[in-house]
């Protein structure tokens, strides 16, 4: 894990949180997880992920003796706030996981998403918004060995509620005009956005292909 990329509050909140874990069977995902496995960037902030149901009163007053907690947005099954100045969110996720998680065996409780369910999550994130940091990070994870081919086809087991659009899918992979107009998240190595969006320019072609074959 590279523990460089969180700073010493994030960490001792990360093992707080993970040995007094408030919402059953939560595991980290999003960005933070992302950059624990793979180094790439700076995250500052906890997405947590859980198949429970949760009340987000009863988190909060949970959470309240761990530090001081401002709530940004509640709602069934989700929670987004801060403690101690460091931005938490918790989410009920039904979806299944395509992957085992991944036991961090340097905090005690910690799990956390594999790559292959953190890609599929960006795309889809993608695929509403283009967030830049979220292009970086599934770019990222492609270059570490994922396949958008092979993620393709795991869309409807990750989200089997859902109606895939296919087509959509592949055209959110240059659907750059939000990502444009924000900054590049803080990267550990050097990442050029115009690399990014080249290399998904190219694969979209490739993948428009196979669905139109």
């Amino acid at each position: 894990m590279f523990w460089n990329i969180l700073d010493r509050p994030q960490k001792k909140l990360l093992a707080t949180l993970a040995a007094n874990m408030p919402v059953p069977a939560s595991y980290l995902a999003g960005g933070t997880a992302l950059a624990l496995i793979l180094g790439h960037r700076k995250s500052v902030d906890f997405d947590w992920f859980t198949p429970k149901t949760f009340e987000p009163d009863a988190l909060l007053r949970d959470l309240s003796v761990l530090g001081k907690v401002e709530v940004a947005e509640t709602g069934r099954g989700t929670f987004h706030g801060f403690i101690d100045g460091i931005r938490v969110t918790w989410l009920w996720y039904p979806n299944p996981l395509l992957r085992p998680l991944i036991n961090v065996e340097d905090v005690a409780g910690l799990k956390l998403a594999s790559l292959t369910d953190i890609a599929v999550m960006k795309w889809a994130a993608i695929s509403q918004r283009g967030a830049r940091k979220d292009f970086i990070d599934l770019y990222c994870i492609c270059r570490h060995g994922c396949n958008l081919e092979d993620l393709l086809a795991l869309l409807p087991e990750k989200y089997p509620a859902a109606d895939i659009n296919y087509y959509h899918m592949i055209k959110s992979l240059s659907y750059f005009d939000d990502a444009e107009r924000e900054a590049m998240p803080l990267m550990t190595g050097k990442i050029e956005w115009p690399a990014v969006k080249k290399y998904f320019l190219g694969i979209q072609k490739e993948l428009l292909k196979i669905i139109t074959a």
